[in-house]
């Protein structure tokens, strides 16, 4: 079973220390983790959890800049 308050925490933690570095996987490698699929441990699970994160993350920062007024159509 996941753990919802470990995810919140994955969460608000990341994007804070995301936006002060560079972006990372600090709960592990993930790769590591969906080697281990069938039966993964919770940490796996959240550095699963973190890498999509990851891309939520990069993929908001890229949105804001494409809804920028500042930048041209071109």
């Amino acid at each position: 079973m996941i753990d919802v308050p470990s995810v919140n925490l994955l969460h608000t933690s990341t994007v804070a220390r995301w936006h002060t570095q560079p972006v990372d996987h600090p709960y592990g490698d993930p790769q590591e983790a969906l080697a281990n699929s069938s039966d993964p441990a919770p940490e796996q699970v959240l550095a699963i959890i973190c890498q999509q994160h990851q891309f939520n993350y990069l993929l908001w920062h890229e949105e804001d800049i494409a809804r920028s007024v500042d930048v041209s159509d071109s």
